[in-house]
């Protein structure tokens, strides 16, 4: 929903804990007003579209419930919420919680001081609903008081007479048009409706924020309004100012005797150099470098480089670059980085194939890496936020890798926002850990210092350690239905300086390996550190399946499923610690409310051991447990233990033919719907 230069009311709320607050303690989840509600704390705003759980709402949830906040503009020069007192980015996802009815709100301004609001109602079950806004158009006059004063000046009246002051570029009425030349093709009717409405803007705008994909090539080639060959939030702009007819067409539509004329000038690469200027380059040759980069971009905005999938590059290079992409290349290496990207924003490398080497990426924002084949090749990504790694392929061969054993296929160093979705990697592992030197990826992904990260829907195998492992913080992020196989440690872990606060792991399945979770800390507390977390983190309906016999673990695994002993697994001494560091004292472990419902720990080893502060969701199945356990399990488990330390050949349910039937056995036990038989 969009209000064009309206403001809420004072309201209190209590929302997103996600967003750091400076006077809240790290990881606080609490009632807490943010003191907005003011229409004095923002200047006039421009662009916006803001969505809960993906909908324009009204959205219902229970208290305590987390939610999605996404968020995408165009054209804006700031932006500001009412869940964080800070300036906003222009697009963006995060997670928190909500314990009360909100109107959520996010409002920006453009160049020419223009407004527009979005809101978004959620209420929670049980509480007064959130109310819509209500009230009129109004200039803010007074200057905010000193501790709400935001960055941005004051308004200033737009001199823009070609869209209605209530309806900007970002503004679209319930209204819908007819494509404004269908002899060329329907451009802006995604939904293939046989008209332009705001559900072709939505699906347009969830492709780009790597939520979907388009289902069809013609719902690409729609969504190209400006016939750049790209879709992005220039075609979001254009489709929206020709709903509320501030432009009669579309760029694409112009035409020249019935056909489309080239928008980009495409420039061919035939040898290796340096482009420092705008445009869309195609490599129509192999090209190769015996040292360095072959082709650097660099100091410059707008470059697409493209091959025909056939083409390969030794390697490429982005530095300083504004809006940038890779398709469709093959990137050799051959031992190097055959791609390094460094202080750039707004960035695609999508349908690449590269081998050998690694990929190097360093203070940039907005990347999204998609549906590219990683072969022997890693990923690794330094003080970067806001990447979107979707639906590539990554495959380990130590015989052909630059150096037979390394550390992750995936690893993420100091961000924010980061999201791993949808991804295959193999790790090129027997899955045995031994401690010398196994080949293949210790892990399949790590996270360093992460905040906010999202890794879901992903397919992780043939690993001698870890899955998923963190190493250093992890905060406020989300481990979700991950399909973990032969892995040689344990699914999901970390220890080193490792910290855990406000963290959801759910619906993950690990199978074949000694552990399905292991946590601790390694190492003392370094400069900035306050003590030693794992605090506010929920497991829940996480599953074991086929867990190994310690004799599996050559390392000498105990007979525990899992392990949360964060004090007892403080590996250190005096004589350990670096320079920066020092042992903890008794009072600076931190360790409470851990909610732990419905995971299937698995009944053929031991339950798992924990340190304090854990909670009992409920539901949870675990093997022999010890007098005073923390946690009431269940004995009834899905899993078998193996002897095998290779790949297992468990069955899924959905792999089960649709006539699959088992008989009753004892009484009505596994007859969910009452139909005298066990089925699908």
């Amino acid at each position: 929903m969009k209000i064009p230069y309206q403001w809420l009311g004072a309201v209190f709320i209590s929302i997103f804990a996600v967003i750091v607050i400076p006077s809240m303690a790290v990881g606080q989840v609490s009632n807490y007003d943010f003191g907005f509600g003011e229409d004095s704390i923002f200047a006039p705003s421009f662009s916006v579209d803001l969505k809960i759980n993906g909908s324009n709402g009204p959205v219902e949830v229970s208290a305590g419930e987390r939610v999605v906040v996404s968020w995408l503009t165009e054209g804006a020069a700031k932006c500001r919420s009412n869940f964080s007192s800070r300036d906003m980015t222009m697009r963006n996802t995060v997670a928190g919680r909500v314990t009360r009815s909100v109107t959520v709100r996010f409002a920006c301004i453009n160049d020419a001081r223009e407004r527009l609001d979005d809101f978004v109602l959620v209420n929670v079950r049980g509480t007064a609903p959130a109310v819509v806004p209500t009230l009129p158009p109004q200039a803010i006059t007074d200057t905010p008081p000193v501790s709400a004063q935001p960055s941005i000046t004051a308004p200033t009246t737009s001199t823009n007479t070609s869209i209605p002051a209530d309806q900007t570029a970002g503004f679209v009425p319930d209204l819908f048009k007819i494509s404004p030349c269908p002899a060329l093709g329907n451009f802006g009717d995604v939904t293939d409706d046989k008209k332009i409405t705001k559900k072709d803007l939505d699906v347009i705008r969830s492709v780009i924020l790597g939520l979907s994909s388009f289902s069809n090539d013609a719902q690409k080639k729609n969504a190209d309004v400006n016939g750049d060959g790209k879709v992005d939030t220039l075609d979001i702009q254009f489709i929206r100012r020709y709903l509320i007819n501030a432009d009669t067409s579309f760029p694409v539509c112009a035409s020249d005797a019935g056909s489309i004329p080239p928008l980009v000038t495409t420039t061919t690469i035939s040898e290796c150099g340096t482009i420092q200027k705008g445009g869309t380059y195609s490599i129509v040759s192999d090209l190769s470098s015996p040292s360095g980069s072959c082709i650097q971009v660099k100091d410059t905005t707008d470059v697409t480089i493209a091959c025909d999938g056939k083409k390969t590059v030794s390697s490429v290079e982005f530095s300083n670059i504004q809006r940038f992409s890779l398709k469709n290349c093959i990137l050799s290496g051959p031992k190097n980085n055959p791609l390094t990207i460094l202080n750039s924003t707004d960035g695609e490398i999508s349908g690449n194939t590269l081998t050998h080497g690694w990929v190097h990426v360093e203070g940039t924002k907005n990347l999204i890496v998609r549906d590219n084949t990683f072969s022997s090749t890693l990923y690794q990504q330094y003080h970067t936020d806001n990447t979107l790694i979707e639906r590539n392929i990554f495959t380990f061969d130590s015989t052909k890798a630059h150096s037979p054993s390394v550390v992750a296929n995936i690893s993420l160093n100091n961000g924010t926002n980061n999201r791993i979705l949808g991804n295959t990697t193999d790790g090129g592992s027997n899955g045995i850990f031994n401690n010398l030197g196994t080949p293949g990826a210790d892990d399949s992904i790590v996270l360093y210092n992460q905040t906010g990260a999202i890794v879901e829907n992903n397919t992780l195998q043939n690993v001698w350690d870890c899955a998923i492992e963190n190493s250093g913080t992890l905060e406020r992020s989300f481990i979700k239905n991950n399909t973990i196989k032969n892995v040689g440690y344990c699914g999901i872990g970390g220890w080193y300086w490792s910290n855990w606060k406000n963290n959801t792991v759910s619906g993950n399945t690990v199978e074949d390996a000694p552990r399905l979770f292991q946590f601790g800390r390694d190492y003392g507390i370094r400069s900035g550190e306050n003590g030693v977390y794992f605090s506010d983190n929920i497991f829940e309906r996480n599953t074991f399946l086929k867990p190994r016999l310690s004799g599996i673990f050559t390392s000498g695994a105990d007979s525990g499923s899992s392990s949360f002993s964060i004090q007892k697994f403080l590996a250190i001494s005096t004589s350990g610690l670096t320079d920066d560091e020092r042992l903890p004292s008794g009072n600076e472990f931190f360790l409470s409310n851990n909610r732990f419902t419905a995971n299937d720990f698995s009944t053929s080893r031991s339950a798992p051991t924990f340190s304090i502060g854990v909670v009992d969701g409920g539901g949870n199945i675990c093997g022999t447990t010890p007098s005073g356990y923390p946690l009431k399990c269940g004995t009834v488990s899905v899993n078998v233990q193996t002897n095998a330390p290779t790949t297992s050949t468990y069955t899924s349910v959905a792999d089960l033919p649709d006539s699959f039937e088992k008989p009753l056995v004892c009484g009505q036990k596994g007859d969910i719907n009452n139909d005298g038989r066990i089925t699908k």
